[in-house]
């Protein structure tokens, strides 16, 4: 076969063939890959890519009039969200007010009561009963602010 001169000359009619479809297999893949946008360029709208649009567009509509309520109400909420906490800081400061005002109070009920036991322990027997009747009222007095505190408290 090596001999023969028509292995060359058949050699070169397949090579040549085989690039003539090599161009062919090329123009088909182009031809398949641009026919979709040929066509789509060339064919009327149809519902769909109305109803798409249409879509888009409402979705566009709702998100920009979102945008502006939300712009439009924040400084509303800002305001209010202020206020709530100046209200707040407020009642924290009148807290703290109340549980000095009820320190204080209770040193001077605390004090008081010392007083009174000294006065007492100097007029031991001119008043027997009033030592007792004092020491009641004045527990009872205390009760009664610890009570109050408690409430200031919660």
């Amino acid at each position: 076969m090596k001999d023969d001169p028509n292995t060359e000359i058949g050699e070169r009619e397949i090579a040549r063939h085989l690039y003539l479809v090599g161009w062919v297999l090329m123009l088909v893949i182009i031809v398949v890959d641009t026919a979709a946008i040929v066509i789509k360029t060339l064919v009327k709208r149809g519902n769909y890519e109305e109803l798409k649009e249409k879509n888009e567009m409402e979705h566009r509509t709702r998100y920009q009039a979102d945008a502006v309520a939300s712009n439009a109400t924040y400084p509303a909420y800002a305001l209010l969200v202020k206020q709530h906490e100046t209200t707040i800081n407020e009642m924290k400061d009148l807290s703290t007010v109340t549980k000095e005002y009820l320190k204080i109070l209770n040193n001077m009920m605390e004090k008081t009561m010392s007083e009174i036991r000294e006065i007492i322990s100097r007029s031991q027997n001119k008043f027997p009963n009033f030592q007792n009747e004092l020491e009641e009222s004045v527990n009872a007095t205390r009760k009664k602010i610890i009570e109050l505190s408690k409430r200031f408290n919660t």
